[in-house]
């Protein structure tokens, strides 16, 4: 099989042949047949692999954090080449595909050969080997390209559950991206009004044409304009879908909200707070974890162990339903 893949010590792209996968039990095989460039987050993906040792450090203090402790227990030298490993390693690329199931594990009883289905973490190769739970059909009035985009949009879907809005509601959606503008119709598919805010003049035009209000991000003004916009009270919710390192969005969301209002933090932006703000109306603070509940749990995504539908009625496999 062809793959994208990127090194990750220099942030080069190429295309390998690798091995056909074979999958376990709890797996399904699919011949792809499109999968989805998500920009923003490859671009940055890619801009990290591309960067120095240094830079990487810097961005990722986290993995630093790792690394010193991984030392502390194993020693220098064998922490010092699992790092030189990984960073000779290449990595896949691409998470939001679809195509056609070839081959299905014996405990994925949903599933039958010659399925089209919409997949989660994989993408970017002929063929995919995707977690049971995150491969699902595509209705027939659907096309493989839209189906591709599923999983970006579970993102947009959870972030929208997270704030926790009803019809009649209002919401300010901040970045007006891939995520942002699938985010925006979903709201409004929910019966939600919805005001849209981005950087670039025609990200605004794509979202006044699926039917939002929207402006260019112009500090207290748009604030104003917001507020006017809500009857003078405020949204109940801001989601923030931008990816910035600066804080300003966040530090703008609570003139933009009403009394005990909600921001939920979707992109990759800033989080230097201010406690006041926050205090006196009584907001809420919510980070969304990518797709729903789910993601990163070993047991759900490596071994298909789902959460009973009374209790978390929407995973992240449900959301890409």
């Amino acid at each position: 099989m062809r793959q994208l893949v990127q090194a990750v010590r220099s942030g080069d792209l190429k295309i390998v042949e690798a091995p056909d996968p074979i999958i376990d039990s709890t797996q399904v095989l699919v011949q792809t047949t499109r999968s989805l460039v998500s920009a923003g987050t490859e671009r940055a993906v890619r801009e990290l692999a591309s960067a120095s040792l240094l830079q990487k450090a810097r961005a990722r203090p986290d993995l630093v954090r790792q690394v010193i402790k991984k030392a502390r227990q194993d020693g220098v030298r064998a922490t010092a080449g699992t790092v030189r490993a990984r960073l000779e390693e290449d990595m896949p690329l691409g998470y939001s595909a679809s195509g056609v199931v070839l081959e299905v594990g014996p405990a994925v009883p949903h599933l039958r050969p010659g399925t089209r289905v919409a997949t989660g973490g994989a993408g970017h190769g002929d063929l995919q080997v995707v977690a049971g739970l995150l491969a699902v059909p595509v209705p027939d009035a659907v096309s493989d390209a839209d189906a591709s985009f599923a999983t970006v949009a579970s993102i947009a879907l959870h972030g929208l559950r997270m704030a926790d809005v009803g019809p009649g509601g209002s919401v300010c959606v901040v970045g007006l991206g891939l995520i942002g503008q699938l985010t925006v119709r979903l709201a409004l598919a929910s019966g939600l009004r919805v005001y849209g805010v981005d950087l670039r003049d025609w990200t605004i035009e794509v979202a006044r044409g699926a039917g939002a209000a929207a402006g260019v991000e112009e500090g207290d003004q748009t604030t104003h304009a917001i507020v006017d916009w809500s009857r003078g009270r405020g949204v109940d919710a801001v989601l923030l879908t931008a990816a910035t390192p600066s804080s300003t969005p966040v530090q703008l969301a609570p003139e933009r909200l009403r009394d005990r209002g909600t921001v939920v933090v979707v992109g990759d932006v800033g989080l230097d707070l201010e406690r006041t703000p926050f205090y006196e109306k009584e907001l809420s603070l919510r980070v969304a974890r990518s797709y729903g509940p789910g993601r990163y749990d070993r047991s759900y995504e490596g071994w298909s162990v789902d959460y009973p539908v009374g209790h978390v009625p929407f995973t992240e496999g449900r959301n890409l339903e």
